[in-house]
């Protein structure tokens, strides 16, 4: 067992303020119908280090990571995270997001990131004063006051390795929802080319991979359910990184592979599936 440190955290009253708002949405996540069980488990653990400080807790290692929603603001999309990590005794939280407008392309973005240790002054950077092109950018504690769990879709990863119920509950979920026969089904002479380049033997060997939160091609605006296909990638022309239906990356995308583009399939689950474009193995 990891020995515990004598020293305790030296906070001041924002770092306060920080770990008031990272309780508040540790609590939020421990509401009923919002977290799997193995899940509650281990943020319940790092709810506990929180509610503790400026006391010093047992070393663990726990990661909890939030992913919000996609937004629109006239030609704007976003989508914003938010990370709470615990290593050893070191205590991060971070958050950033993507932004997204058809002018300028899309790029990610890092808010705050707050770091601290038992005997030693915290790290706090802010990233806020430059990213007033943002339109719901907001604090940490502002955007963990707002965050409603029951009102939007959040993805939520939460990664102990001392919890071993996470790895059964996957382990049934994958077994509870069989995967159905793979479709690849263009619907334009665009689609078919992408099509071509899908080696189906290969995406049933590769452990299925998915895309969440899609719904238009960041470039036409065009309901990408409708196109059947989409490719989550760079440009030719500009620095960037999009969701395009064919048709756009036939026009503007610059490649696919690992690190270039991914192309996913729509699936008769209404899941979009990776099907080209895989990480090395």
């Amino acid at each position: 067992m990891n020995s515990r440190k004598s020293s305790r955290y030296e906070l001041d009253g924002f770092d306060l303020s920080i770990v008031s708002a990272a309780k508040n949405l540790l609590t939020k996540l421990t509401q009923p119908n919002v977290l799997h069980p193995s899940q509650l488990v281990s943020v319940a653990k790092v709810l506990h280090v929180f509610s503790r400080l400026p006391r010093v807790s047992e070393a663990m290692e726990i990661t909890v990571e939030i992913t919000g929603p996609r937004r629109k603001f006239g030609e704007i999309t976003t989508y914003h995270w938010w990370t709470l990590k615990i290593e050893d005794h070191q205590i991060a939280i971070s958050s950033g997001g993507h932004f997204y407008r058809p002018s300028t392309g899309g790029d990610t973005f890092s808010t705050m990131a707050w770091v601290a240790e038992p005997g030693g002054p915290t790290e706090f950077d802010d990233y806020l004063d430059g990213l007033g092109i943002v339109p719901d950018v907001q604090s940490f504690p502002d955007a963990a006051q707002s965050i409603d769990f029951s009102a939007d879709a959040y993805g939520i990863q939460v990664t102990d390795s001392e919890n071993a119920l996470l790895d059964e509950e996957e382990e049934e979920e994958e077994e509870e929802e069989a995967e159905p026969p793979l479709q690849v089904i263009p619907v334009d002479a665009s689609g078919r080319t992408l099509a071509q380049l899908v080696d189906v033997a290969e995406v049933n060997r590769r452990k299925p991979a998915y895309a969440y939160g899609i719904e238009d091609c960041d470039l036409c605006q065009r309901s990408l359910n409708e196109v059947k296909l989409f490719v989550d990638g760079g440009l030719r022309s500009q620095a960037g990184w999009v969701n395009m239906c064919p048709s756009c990356f036939e026009k503007h995308g610059h490649s696919i592979g690992w690190g270039k583009g991914q192309i996913y399939a729509r699936q008769s689950n209404g899941r979009w599936r990776l099907v080209r474009g895989f990480p090395p193995k």
